[in-house]
């Protein structure tokens, strides 16, 4: 139960910033930046909080989530969702 009412409220968030950018004459974030900033983007964040003690990654984008991102540690792949971030580009960093 507890996680169909976050989920509930998860989609409410999600169509209340889609209908603010409506309303701001702007449509949901569709350009994402390209793999290669997201690959400065970890070596910078790697280099600030770890030291550079983060072994490489692969980064990849994934039509297929619905959450912001994962990390699979056994491949090290970072997979972003698209979907999430094109609403929420601001968030990117932060995932």
């Amino acid at each position: 139960m507890y996680t169909r009412l976050q989920d509930l409220l998860t989609r409410d968030r999600h169509e209340q910033e889609r209908y603010r950018q409506k309303q701001q004459g702007r449509q949901p974030g569709l350009a994402l930046p390209p793999i290669e900033e997201l690959y400065s983007l970890f070596d910078r964040l790697n280099w600030q909080y770890f030291d550079g003690a983060l072994p490489p990654v692969k980064i990849e984008y994934s039509n297929r989530m619905t959450s912001a991102g994962s990390y699979t540690p056994a491949r090290r792949v970072i997979k972003i969702g698209t979907k999430y971030h094109r609403l929420f580009p601001d968030e990117l960093e932060d995932t």
